[in-house]
């Protein structure tokens, strides 16, 4: 079985939603958002592409749930299908309770370009899939924690 590892689950309708009405008006408006775009069998963009759903094996998902999974395989996977004009990805798990032991949330920073706070300047972004822009990735196993 498959378990969702993202933003939110999409909702898919796979046609138009019309009216009943005497209306003889042929305009777009009446096309259903709530289609989803399917860019492969296990990653799924809603109708505004505002939201990605990507659905992992439940071996790979449990290891995120153990805090042993690695972003960079999702991230990669999403910079397949995606441009790089995003500063930072969240992942969403919908765990219905935390996972005792482990974290509300965890930051893997791809870059760090500010000097002066004492961390080091680094530029991890390749290894995400990203071209520069990806400065982390948040993880958490439960939505409502954002």
């Amino acid at each position: 079985m498959e378990e969702p590892i993202a933003q939110e689950e999409v909702e898919v309708d796979g046609g138009d939603t019309t009216t009943d009405d005497d209306d003889d008006d042929d305009d777009d408006d009446d096309v259903d958002d709530t289609e989803a775009i399917f860019l492969t069998d296990n990653l799924i963009v809603d109708a505004s592409k505002a939201f990605v759903n990507y659905t992992l094996p439940a071996v790979d998902y449990q290891k995120y749930i153990n805090e042993e999974g690695d972003v960079r395989d999702i991230t990669k996977e999403i910079y397949n299908h995606f441009n790089d004009d995003y500063d930072l990805i969240v992942i969403l798990a919908v765990e219905t309770v935390k996972p005792e032991g482990t974290a509300y949330g965890i930051t893997t920073p791809a870059k760090n370009s500010i000097q002066g706070l004492g961390g080091s300047v680094f530029d991890a972004t390749s290894s995400f899939g990203s071209d520069g822009r990806l400065n982390g990735v948040v993880f958490m196993p439960r939505t409502e924690f954002v």
